[in-house]
């Protein structure tokens, strides 16, 4: 082949790269502006369904009426029982928000807004300038404005987000409150105003977590640094039910987390679900004590428990409604140590019935069937990763966070990277968020 031939070929394979690189641009430049149209469209149906919010709480128009989304109806049915004054400034907050914000005038920030209609304003909201560029710096400028006199912690502002707004509590707004208003965090919580048992030290710890930390894990993670324990016993209780939720008996778990702080456990992985057995020993009998426990008495009886799970035939069969994620299925290419390749299948498939459930138990040897009657009410969706057929990982995904929060092999060991990167897959796939903590 002659010099100038191979130029030739040469130039002809760079013009055929140049051509591919613009058309993965164009492609990718398509695909983006599409996303912005639909991006723009969702916001300016999110725009007209506020509007129709605001003209129901103005009295404009009946919540009957048909011009009315089904969202406005569902939204305002849960709050009948507020009174007239809080409904009148749940309408001024909307209207400033429409005039004022409108990128905070979708239906992520109407319980939020709520929330703050049910506070004591100390400036009116019509004189709010929004300040920052994110919808969440906007509205911690709009919470600064109408009702913090002094500094509150950043990763408190986003009790405004909680779902406690779904069952009328207002415990987690009054203490933002009263923090705002200069108020003692220790002070709040002693007086019985929320469940929790809390020293001075822990609520110096508390007041100092980082932003993004969520309010349950804030204090928990504050009662194991005040007793001695350290980061990843902090992350392991809060992975458990102890880290979404306050208890009916805070005082026994404030002797449990002692117990564990001076007790160590080494697999933290194990920490999980010694507390679930914990709480099913105190909801099976309330005298039930950490006196004279061992960290091998408590595995023994943690195992019996799950054998007992593992044996229990006697559930009444039923079948859960789909969570509506879509299942995983990849292949993909492995060398042996003999040098020899061969194709292994994962497969992501979730659990639908209580048999399966059960059997997912009994061959894992973890206790998932404990999370029956979350999947029947919807809250909870349970799924099972395998290769080749062979169950490897059990993942639990939270339906209202929109998140896979829990993934646990045989005997609750941890997922390995290899499988870490499957699940990874299928959340993207899914538009899942990943919140596990170990």
């Amino acid at each position: 082949m002659t010099r100038k031939k191979r130029e030739e070929q040469r130039e002809k394979a760079e013009r055929r790269k140049a051509s591919r690189r613009d058309a993965r641009r164009r492609r990718r430049g398509e695909r983006s502006a599409i996303r912005r149209a639909e991006t723009e469209l969702l916001h300016a149906r999110c725009i007209e369904e506020t509007k129709a919010l605001h003209r129901v709480l103005a009295g404009e128009v009946d919540i009957a009426d048909r011009v009315v989304p089904q969202r406005c109806r569902d939204f305002l049915s849960r709050f009948r029982w507020i009174k007239r004054k809080k409904r009148e400034k749940f309408s001024r907050l909307i209207a400033v928000l429409l005039s004022t914000c409108p990128k905070l005038a979708t239906r992520e920030f109407w319980g939020p807004c709520f929330l703050l209609s049910m506070l004591s304003w100390k400036a009116e909201p019509q004189d709010w300038q929004p300040k920052g560029k994110s919808r969440h710096t906007m509205f911690c400028s709009m919470v600064d404005h109408l009702i913090v006199d002094y500094p509150v912690p950043r990763f408190l502002y986003r009790i405004f987000y909680h779902r406690s707004i779904w069952r009328h509590d207002l415990t987690l707004p009054l203490f933002f409150a009263c923090l705002a208003s200069g108020g003692s965090a220790y002070r709040h919580m002693k007086s019985g105003f929320m469940p929790v048992v809390m020293t001075r030290k822990m609520c110096h710890a508390f007041l100092n977590m980082p932003d993004g930390t969520a309010f349950y894990h804030a204090i928990r993670a504050a009662q194991v640094y005040a007793l001695g324990g350290g980061r990843v016993l902090a992350g392991a209780i809060c992975e458990s039910p102890l880290g979404r939720r306050f208890m009916n008996d805070e005082r026994f778990w404030l002797i449990a987390i002692k117990w564990l702080c001076e007790n160590p456990i080494d697999d933290s992985a194990q920490i999980a679900p010694l507390i679930d057995y914990i709480l099913e020993m105190r909801r099976r009998s309330g005298r039930y004590s950490m006196k004279g426990r061992t960290v091998k008495s408590l595995t023994r009886g943690m195992e019996a428990w799950h054998k007992e799970l593992a044996r229990a035939r006697g559930l009444r069969s039923s079948v859960y409604a789909p969570a509506g994620f879509k299942p995983g299925s990849w292949r993909f290419k492995t060398k042996e140590d003999d040098g020899t390749s061969r194709c292994t299948t994962w497969t992501m498939t979730e659990i639908l019935s209580t048999s399966e459930l059960a059997a997912e138990g009994r061959s894992m040897s973890h206790c998932v069937l404990m999370y029956a009657r979350s999947i029947a009410s919807g809250r909870t969706s349970i799924w099972s990763l395998r290769c080749d057929g062979l169950r490897r990982i059990t993942v639990r995904v939270s339906k209202e966070m929109k998140a896979v929060v829990e993934a646990r092999g045989k005997c609750n060991r941890r997922p390995t990277p290899a499988e870490m990167n499957k699940i990874n897959r299928w959340a993207q796939m899914n538009g899942l968020s990943i919140k596990i903590r170990y």
